[in-house]
């Protein structure tokens, strides 16, 4: 029993070697499409991003080339950095009045900054913020320092004293005489309206807290309130988003504040990382993938991230796969596996019989001779070969009726076909005779006792056996 028990602990060591390998195959075949799938989702999001942020770079050239950098505005602004605070206010009227229709139709095209800076980067004009002016850019606007100082163009996304989003700021010259610069602005609303039209996905987004905190006039902190996602951020609040994100991204926002508080966790490394990443969650029996990207200022300092949810059972559908391929597999090693240990334990046990009955042969009183359908001597039993002097190998192959011989009546020999001990065998009869056969011994003619029976494979009979002892014994 213990060498049985043994024997299943061994092919069920086997077994669990293979699932282990057939685990560890598909899991990291799984993985891999996950992995690939997550970095399609994140360039997808950057390449939507960046086609974006390229489209407002050409408006902006356009509105600065056709409107901004025409003389008429060119000349009111020339003299605003070397004017008083009276002559600039009145300076300041002139060109809010001239170019008021222009940012109005900024508006429509989703612009919510035009700004014009002198050059020590001190604010001259917001039109978004009219009443907001002379407070000094440099400390906390890079992009505008770096176009004053280097008079060139810039661009990148920023936390302004009154807003965040994507900046284009334009040196401007009179004379080749730098004079300041203009700076128009995207809000992230801007940016979410226009992604959700490319993908129909939710967007949103969030700031670092200290770059918020340190950037934005006092009065417009109460905009913003802690991300749900990571209390090192900053995201602004519901009622100020634009509507349109909801209708076009499909998810409500009970859903995607329950998938913030679902990754938290999972997510907070990678966020202190700075790097892109995606991950697929399960909220309310439906699957999402949550994508986030960093969205870094001119100084190349992290300062926000972009945030995608979207609907997608792709991921969900792969880890299914997973299942419905190990399952059935896992099945058919376990039954090739338990077919081996049968095979096995089966051939065990017919040696083991088939050496118990080799024994009982071994030892039998009585010869035994197998011989085949044509009468040749296959196998013979060691009392077989003391009774006849003869050794197996001398023995096999020979035709029996030169072992064995059988007398009829009348003393007469008769030939292996009439011997009587076949008419039986051939119809599948045991036969016992007790008389006519004989062997030869020493040259001595011994009368035996012989029974013979057929021997079968399948149903065909392919010889016969024949038990022989010396008649003698029998009385």
């Amino acid at each position: 029993m213990m060498a049985w028990l043994n024997k299943i602990k061994y092919y069920a060591l086997i077994f669990l070697i293979i699932e282990i390998a057939i685990i560890a195959l598909l899991r990291n075949n799984v993985i891999k499409k996950e992995n690939d799938y997550y970095l399609k989702k994140i360039n997808d999001l950057k390449i939507t991003y960046s086609t974006i942020v390229n489209s407002y770079s050409l408006l902006s050239q356009i509105i600065y080339d056709e409107i901004i950098n025409e003389p008429e505005v060119i000349d009111i602004f020339s003299k605003a950095y070397i004017s008083n605070p009276t002559e600039q206010t009145e300076i300041r009227n002139s060109l809010y009045q001239l170019l008021l229709p222009v940012y109005k139709n900024l508006e429509n095209k989703n612009f919510v900054n035009l700004h014009f800076v002198l050059p020590d980067c001190a604010s001259f004009l917001r039109f978004h913020r009219p009443e907001k002016f002379g407070d000094d850019l440099s400390p906390a606007r890079y992009s505008i320092k770096l176009a004053n100082e280097e008079k060139i163009t810039a661009q990148g996304f920023e936390i302004g004293s009154s807003y965040h989003g994507y900046r284009y700021i334009f040196p401007l010259f009179y004379e080749n005489l730098h004079i300041g610069s203009v700076e128009m602005g995207i809000s992230f609303n801007a940016f979410r309206e226009q992604m959700e039209k490319i993908f129909p996905e939710q967007f949103s987004f969030i700031m670092r807290k200290d770059m918020v905190e340190q950037s934005l006039f006092e009065d417009e902190l109460d905009d913003y309130e802690i991300s749900n996602i990571s209390d090192y951020y900053l995201s602004e609040k519901i009622s100020l988003q634009s509507q349109k994100s909801f209708q076009n991204g499909n998810i409500e926002n009970n859903i995607i504040n329950a998938i913030n508080l679902t990754v938290r966790d999972e997510i907070l490394q990678s966020l202190q990382n700075e790097n892109s990443f995606a991950l697929s969650v399960d909220v309310k029996n439906e699957n999402f993938i949550i994508t986030l990207m960093p969205i870094r200022n001119p100084e190349n300092v992290l300062i926000a991230y972009i945030i995608s949810y979207a609907k997608d059972d792709t991921v969900k559908e792969y880890r299914k796969s997973y299942y419905e391929i190990l399952l059935p597999v896992s099945f058919i090693f376990l039954i090739i596996i338990s077919f081996i240990f049968y095979i096995n334990y089966s051939n065990k046990v017919i040696k083991q019989s088939r050496d118990f009955l080799q024994s009982v042969t071994d030892n039998m009183i009585a010869g035994l001779l197998v011989i085949d359908n044509n009468h040749k001597v296959v196998s013979a039993n060691p009392a077989a070969e003391k009774m006849l002097g003869l050794y197996m190998h001398e023995m096999k192959g020979r035709d029996c009726g030169n072992i064995l011989y059988y007398k009829d009546s009348k003393n007469n020999i008769l030939p292996l076909n009439k011997w009587p001990v076949f008419e039986k065998l051939n119809f599948g009869l045991t036969y016992r005779g007790e008389e006519g056969f004989y062997i030869k011994n020493k040259y001595q003619e011994v009368p035996i006792e012989v029974t013979a029976t057929p021997h079968y494979k399948d149903v065909n009979i392919v010889g016969y056996i024949i038990l022989f002892r010396p008649a003698f014994l029998s009385n």
